[in-house]
Parts: structure tokens; sequence; C-alpha cells
């Protein structure tokens, strides 16, 4: 295991150089927020990866030193920083930094500490154990640092807190790892982009006019899409339908009942809105200086 010092710049630009922890799940399809192109964009740009700190980022950076603390605090292990990029013996393109050390004592060996600041609406994804996107990013630190164990520090809403410990899983990680290496020699070393998905495709820059004839299987996908449409908008109808008639039943009833425990509620709701019409109307310079261009794909099947 070799290291490198992280710093600041110098870490953004290292990261070109290699799969890290926060690649593995959206390489392996595992995050539902980035994909593997997005990812294979940043390694072969020439820019330096540019990556924007949103709130949560930001808190989650801010309240890592006391997510630590708190973990010494009730475990009685201590830890320590890791500022390296840890770099796999086997397979240099395999690496990553880690949030702290656990320091080894006479009857726990060293392990790796991963810091985690969540809310309860996301942590619905722990409750049945470490998520997948999770765990591979976990199981890739003990691969290029070669420990044996981790465990997750969670800070829930800023005032739960949660430790669960995970054990190196080997086949998981000679899998992993040979998937990672086959992904980076196959799209990243020979400068070829990854298949997009349909999400990544939607705001793809269409050839104007263009026009692909479609195959039998094709065909027949788009008949099923015509039944699902059809299909679809019966069952929309009836759903309104089915509303309308609980409104009249209602009228200027709130709740409706069985056994005095609410099934249904009708209420009204206030909220402000922004004009933008109006605002256009006054402003118009200002809307023409705070308006962006965006490229979408509009979806329309035609019977």
């Amino acid at each position: 295991m070799e290291a490198t010092t992280i710093k600041t710049e110098q870490w953004l630009i290292d990261r070109k150089k290699g799969i890290g922890g926060s690649d593995c799940a959206c390489i392996l399809g595992l995050n539902p927020y980035k994909s593997a192109y997005q990812v294979w964009k940043d390694k072969v740009s020439d820019e330096p990866e540019q990556v924007e700190e949103n709130d949560a980022m930001h808190f989650g950076n801010v309240l890592e030193d006391t997510v630590a603390a708190e973990y010494t605090r009730r475990t009685g292990r201590k830890v320590m920083r890791d500022n390296k990029i840890r770099v796999h013996k086997e397979f240099p393109i395999l690496r990553g930094n880690i949030d702290r050390l656990i320091v080894s004592t006479d009857e726990t060996p060293t392990g790796v500490l991963e810091i985690k600041t969540t809310n309860s609406f996301s942590y619905k994804q722990w409750e049945n154990g470490i998520p997948l996107m999770y765990y591979c990013q976990i199981m890739h630190y003990l691969s290029i640092t070669g420990l044996k164990w981790a465990e997750f520090a969670l800070l829930i809403d800023g005032r739960t807190f949660e430790t669960l410990r995970i054990e190196r899983d080997e086949e998981y990680i000679t899998r992993q790892n040979q998937a990672l290496v086959a992904w980076w020699n196959a799209y990243v070393m020979q400068l070829v982009p990854p298949p997009l998905t349909a999400v990544e495709y939607s705001f793809v820059e269409t050839k104007r006019g263009a026009s692909k004839e479609a195959d039998d299987e094709m065909q027949e996908i788009y008949l099923e899409l015509l039944e699902a449409k059809r299909a679809k908008k019966t069952a929309e109808e009836k759903l309104e339908a089915l509303h309308d008639k609980v409104k009249l039943f209602l009228q200027d009833s709130e709740i409706l009942t069985i056994c005095q425990q609410p099934i249904i509620t009708w209420k009204a709701i206030t909220s402000n809105r922004f004009d933008a019409k109006e605002f256009e109307k006054k402003y118009p310079e200002l809307k023409q200086q705070f308006t962006k261009q965006s490229i979408s794909r509009r979806f329309d099947t035609k019977e």
C-alpha cells in the first residue's frame, strides 16, 4: 500500500489518475445521483475535476470532526486523520482517501472509520444494513489499505448517533476490483465513453431530423407502450371520477372517516407562487439576466 499526501487542488488532479471510493458505486451502477459516464468524463477531461459543494456536503465536512470525536467518546477507540491518497499495491488505479484510521490496541487491529451525516428520510436505506452504494465504497477502502475491518459512524438529523461494523469480504473485493479495473481499461484507457443510460440521453444534444428505423423488438415495445399509455389514461380517468365522487360527498367537510379514523383529507392549502409573467412584464432585463438555457428532450408517442 503506497500513499500520496493530499493537497486540496492537487488532490482534485490526483483523482483523475484512478478510481476513488466515491467513484465505485457510480461505475457499478449503484449510485442514483451520478453515472459511470459522468465519472468517465471527469477522468478523461483535461480540466481539473469540478466538485460543487452543496449544503449537505458542506455541513458533512464541518461536522466530521464532531462525529469522529463522538465515536471516540462512545466506543473508547482512538482515531487519527489519514490525509493521504491510498494506492492499491497490485492495481495502482484503485485509490482513495479515508476519513479516519481507527488506532489499533492489544485487542483490536487498525481499522477504517467512515463518517456519514444524513437525515431520517435517507436513513431508511440503512435500516436493513449498509446500502450497496456505501458497501462497495467501504470494501474499496479495505482493499486499498489491506485492513480487515471498518466501522461507519452515522449522525442522523444532527441528534441521533449510530455505528455499524463491517468485516472485510475478500471474495467480494476480488470481484469488485476485477470489475473496476476492467472498466478503467475498456473506457478510460481507450478514451471510449461507456454506454449512456436513458436518463443521460435525455440531455444529449440531438442530430436534428435524424431518424432510426424500428427493428422487430422495438416494434413490439412500441405496441406495448401504446397499450400501457391507454391503460394509464383509463386508470387516470377512473381515479379522477372517484375523486370527484368523494369531493361531492364531503362538500365543505375536510376529512372522511371510517369508525372515526381519518381515511381521506381534502384541506385548503395556502401557497405563495412566483408570478413569472408579471415579473417579466415589469423587469424584462432582469428576467433575461437570470435566464439560463438548458437542453432536454421531450418524449412523445404517436398513434
